[in-house]
């Protein structure tokens, strides 16, 4: 469960059949995985989740209902029943941008249904938007080889706008992957998590330099954040001082003196290495 800037909040390891823990409610393999996954989240406070159609369903959308969080996403045909949506075909006939809604109530939670077409057609369940506030996007018109003004409902516009943290993480993840072949299942696992923590520190730092206001040409981009991280993980704990010769009593004297000198130089460590175990004395 990531947000939809990628940065994970809950995870859960698949490992074949499981029990659904004591006091949350059992509603089907799939939905079980938002319910546990989701147990983190504060109650009754309004949350938003969105998921795609592998998850969603009446069940789940109504069990979060009940604890006040709200819910969006895409679903499939068979677990509408009694909607009575218009088919494929008839969306297809009738051009892009053309929907179908419909509200319901089950278990006085109110449930809506949108179905709508562009490339294709797709329906979209809710417990608390549905298709008012329609604005106007551009889409490609391949036959008219030009971009158009099509409908967009309010809820395919949010579920756009949100959806996606997940796709988001795995695609940053696969930039730079670790690796490593070994016949150890742990092993994938290990090296993964690995790769899920670095990509979440550096969603983190994007977002803080963001915050601060710092432009974007002055941040790190994601594989020099990697490079400066495994630099100062693989020379943490070891002196910097020199063998021979004067040692240095301050970090910043020697960096100044390596500034002033002339010809070719040794490259500086990054800064987490230079400050590490050092200068954290205060001084009177």
């Amino acid at each position: 469960m990531a947000g939809f800037d990628g940065i994970v909040h809950n995870f859960v390891i698949y490992c074949g059949k499981t029990v659904q823990p004591p006091g949350l409610a059992d509603i089907g393999a799939c939905g079980n995985v938002v319910i546990r996954l989701s147990s983190i989240v504060p109650k009754h406070r309004n949350y938003k989740l969105y998921f795609d159609n592998w998850f969603c369903g009446l069940k789940l959308q109504v069990e979060l209902a009940k604890q006040e969080i709200q819910s969006l996403g895409t679903v499939r045909a068979n677990r509408l029943p009694g909607s009575d949506m218009k088919s494929d075909a008839e969306l297809n006939r009738s051009g892009c941008g053309f929907f179908r809604k419909k509200n319901g109530t089950v278990e006085d939670v109110v449930l809506h249904v949108v179905k709508c077409y562009n490339n294709r057609s797709v329906t979209l369940l809710s417990t608390y938007i549905g298709a008012k506030s329609i604005a106007e996007v551009q889409r490609w018109d391949r036959f008219r080889s030009t971009k158009v003004a099509v409908q967009c409902p309010a809820v395919v516009k949010k579920y756009n706008q949100y959806m996606g943290g997940v796709d988001l993480l795995d695609s940053l993840i696969a930039l730079y992957r670790i690796k490593i072949r070994s016949k150890k299942w742990y092993h994938r696992l290990l090296f993964h998590f690995i790769d899920m923590t670095v990509v979440t520190s550096w969603l983190l730092y994007w977002r803080d330099c963001s915050a601060k206001g710092v432009p974007k040409a002055e941040q790190m981009r994601l594989a020099k954040f990697r490079s400066q991280l495994a630099e100062a993980l693989c020379k943490t704990g070891k002196s910097l001082e020199k063998k021979k010769g004067r040692h240095s009593t301050s970090v910043q004297t020697e960096y100044e003196a390596k500034r002033k000198k002339k010809g070719p130089r040794a490259q500086i460590p990054v800064a987490d290495l230079c400050l590490d175990n050092t200068a954290h004395w205060p001084t009177l």
